[in-house]
């Protein structure tokens, strides 16, 4: 995504990762203050992925990625949400192309909507993978990993997090030695 978190392409490069911006549809709009000023007007650009020319970079293979990151909920530094039909297309997307999909949901419990309202936050991205008829019995399918963690939602050292992934990844990490260890990352 166009913006990310600011510190998230340092650690992937330092990882000798090449990274590449996911396409955009940027909508700018224009929110109006109270009084006929322009002053108090405020700019509200939404960054929504182009789903559609990702699509076709993917076909024509013109992006060889390994994985896609996104921060789908309360996203950092937009405070954007992904709304369903956009993890449902970014799902089946990544299935259809063998891609990960790994969702930094750190932020995904922080919410304050009133139970009563008609649009209820979206599933975590992991939920997304048994999409496909094929995929629903199947726990070696499905491309999308959901990262979470304590630090934003009770305190911020409080360094505990969980990971959320189809069986067959959740086996290759598991067999990570900082992982074993019980260490920290």
């Amino acid at each position: 995504e166009r913006p990310t978190y600011f510190l998230v392409a340092d650690i992937f490069r330092n990882h000798g990762l090449i990274l590449e911006p996911l396409p955009m549809l940027i909508n700018e709009h224009t929110l109006k203050g109270e009084t006929k000023s322009d002053e108090n007007d405020c700019k509200i650009t939404d960054n929504r992925i182009d789903f559609d020319e990702l699509e076709r970079q993917l076909e024509n293979n013109q992006k060889r990625a390994k994985f896609i990151y996104v921060i789908p909920t309360y996203q950092n530094p937009t405070s954007q949400t992904l709304p369903l039909e956009d993890r449902e297309r970014l799902a089946k997307l990544s299935t259809n192309f063998g891609i990960h999909v790994i969702a930094d949901e750190v932020y995904h419990l922080l919410d304050w909507r009133d139970k009563n309202e008609s649009v209820a936050r979206p599933a975590r991205m992991c939920a997304f993978n048994n999409l496909h008829k094929d995929c629903r019995n199947d726990d070696n399918r499905g491309c999308c990993i959901s990262v979470s963690s304590f630090t934003k939602i009770f305190a911020p050292g409080v360094r505990v997090g969980w990971i959320e992934a189809p069986q067959h990844i959740i086996y290759l990490l598991e067999s990570y030695g900082y992982i074993q260890s019980g260490g920290g990352v």
